[in-house]
């Protein structure tokens, strides 16, 4: 038979639960948090197959970001359930243009060309790339900070023209074209460790698709 508790038992009962249960249901939030918030090293992450890197700046992969992507001074944040079906000229866009924002500051202007041009320069992105950036950038909504996306798209366009105005071969040196196959390049080290790619795709987990 189990003693019957007095009143000042049972309220310390009743706390000790409370208690318990309120470092539970901490622990568990902070496992999801974990879960939706990985840190990729720089020159880790694949996109499409394609092996990108913003010098020596990380990928904050964050399931919750309210957009595509976002920057923060040696930081680069890229929402992989928002950027799963975007083509992967859209794709190689968001990520560079917040890598952009590394060197050129805030003007998005700025950032959307230094973004086209890294990307021919680095032939990771020919014409038809460009076109689905493009549509990408149109349809999103302007705001204070972000002009139309017309306009962006057009300054893409001349930004991406005068990347190797002199340059015979029109400079996409034997790089990826568009959608088609895509090498997932060389290893990268990183102090002395090898990195194995990651795909954006993986980090995708069991989160809902849009």
């Amino acid at each position: 038979m189990i003693p019957a508790m007095n009143a000042n038992n049972a309220v310390k009962a009743i706390s000790v639960m409370s208690v318990a249960a309120a470092i539970v249901l901490t622990l568990v939030g902070m496992a999801r948090a974990v879960s939706e918030r990985t840190l990729i090293r720089p020159g880790q992450l694949l996109i499409d197959g394609l092996r990108v890197r913003c010098g020596s700046t990380p990928v904050l992969i964050s399931r919750r970001h309210p957009d595509f992507g976002a920057a923060r001074p040696g930081l680069i944040i890229l929402n992989p359930v928002k950027l799963q079906n975007l083509p992967r000229g859209a794709r190689l866009l968001v990520y560079y243009h917040e890598c952009a924002h590394q060197h050129v500051g805030g003007s998005e202007l700025a950032a959307d060309c230094w973004a086209v041009q890294k990307v021919r320069r680095e032939g990771l992105m020919d014409r038809a790339g460009l076109g689905q950036a493009c549509s990408f950038i149109k349809g999103l909504p302007a705001n204070r900070r972000h002009p139309p996306g017309n306009l962006r798209c057009n300054h893409m366009k001349r930004c991406y023209n005068d990347t190797f105005r002199n340059r015979a071969d029109g400079g996409v040196p034997g790089g990826v074209k568009g959608d088609g196959p895509a090498s997932q390049g060389p290893m990268v080290s990183s102090r002395g460790f090898s990195l194995p790619g990651i795909s954006l795709d993986s980090l995708i987990g069991t989160a809902p698709k849009k």
